[in-house]
């Protein structure tokens, strides 16, 4: 944490075997110096869009859509050559939609617009899409915006109502919140820190912001048990079927951390020959990461009130630490790599 010149950390990790465990570390508020708690709250980013994505395989198994359906029946027009992207193609990032969070603003001020889902959309919808077959991964934020969308026309209700029935409120996930619009962070809390340039090692707090910037690609608020019981009911299949679960563990290649991307899902491969399934997040003032194996048998979540320097290398030595056989004494933790073992099917 100090390395990566973050402020605060906590991290949760539960195994079937010995329970749950949580780490903190630093301070959860610079102004007074408050050390962090497992009940903090924290912006969850880019972890959202595996709820997303589970509500659409949900859907899915219920008969309402098939994630072979082209957009543009479900939504004509909102993109150039929706005729020519699959459901599919959305939640796994290889629809070739351009990003709209590179056209938005990032400066202070801007972090407080609001913006309509349709709107964040418009930014890049005539863009042309980047279908390259050599690189089929595309990571795109945009995708989700449509994917929350989508859920509105198939269902008539929005994504957040959609999300609190079908997994917030069944799974008794108290601390976690769809804001919409409200700016800050209700309960016990991380508060948000940017770097600042000048004076070097200054940061300013950007813990209150517009949700609206991230809509259905990254709005959640959650706190780190949260995370792991919603992981947990998911690769122990309580929200899905074997055979929707097993297609969102079909992946194709990406890039680090997400060595592979399945249906909004990332699949890491660690050090130690195994690989283990989840997300990660990034939100102005938040990183966050959510791993579990495919048994469901070890589970981490995590979160920094700062962006760490470098992410990819935080959270790589995250999971290392937790899945793999050097586990710093931690009782019963010496027969093996927790992570699955690397059998995946790309396509």
């Amino acid at each position: 944490m100090v390395a990566q010149g973050v402020p605060g950390a906590v991290a949760v990790v539960w195994d079937a075997r010995w329970g749950m465990h949580s780490f903190t570390s630093g301070s959860a508020d610079v102004s007074t110096g408050r050390p962090p708690t497992v009940e903090d709250r924290f912006r969850i980013g880019s972890i959202t869009k595996m709820f997303l994505a589970t509500v659409v395989l949900q859907l899915a198994e219920e008969g309402k859509l098939s994630l072979d359906d082209k957009l543009s029946h479900w939504l004509p027009d909102i993109v150039r050559d929706a005729d020519a992207i699959t459901l599919r193609q959305i939640l796994q990032h290889t629809a070739g939609i351009a990003d709209f969070v590179t056209h938005l603003q990032h400066d202070n001020e801007s972090r407080f617009h609001e913006h309509a889902p349709g709107d964040l959309v418009k930014l890049v919808a005539d863009k042309p899409l980047s279908n390259d077959p050599a690189h089929p991964h595309s990571y795109s934020n945009t995708g989700y915006v449509l994917a929350g969308l989508l859920i509105e026309r198939v269902t008539g209700r929005e994504w957040r109502t959609e999300v609190q029935d079908r997994l917030i409120a069944p799974l008794g996930l108290y601390a976690t919140s769809m804001p919409l619009r409200q700016t800050g962070i209700t309960g016990p809390h991380l508060s948000g820190y940017h770097p600042d340039v000048v004076p070097e090692g200054s940061r300013s707090d950007v813990t209150e912001l517009s949700p609206t910037m991230a809509d259905a690609a990254g709005e959640i608020i959650s706190d780190a048990q949260d995370l792991i019981t919603f992981a947990r009911a998911l690769f122990g299949g309580q929200l899905l079927q074997a055979g929707h679960l097993a297609q969102m563990t079909e992946t194709v290649p990406s890039t680090e951390p997400m060595d592979a991307y399945g249906l909004g899902l990332v699949r890491s491969d660690l050090a130690c020959g195994a690989s283990v399934w989840g997300h990660g997040g990034k939100i102005p003032g938040f990183s966050a990461w959510l791993s579990a194996n495919a048994e469901a048998t070890c589970v981490v979540a995590a979160a920094t009130n700062q962006i760490p320097a470098d992410t990819t290398s935080f959270y790589r030595d995250l999971l290392d630490a937790v899945f793999s056989p050097v586990t710093s004494g931690v009782p019963g933790r010496d027969d093996g790599c927790h992570g699955t073992t690397r059998h995946p099917k790309e396509s």
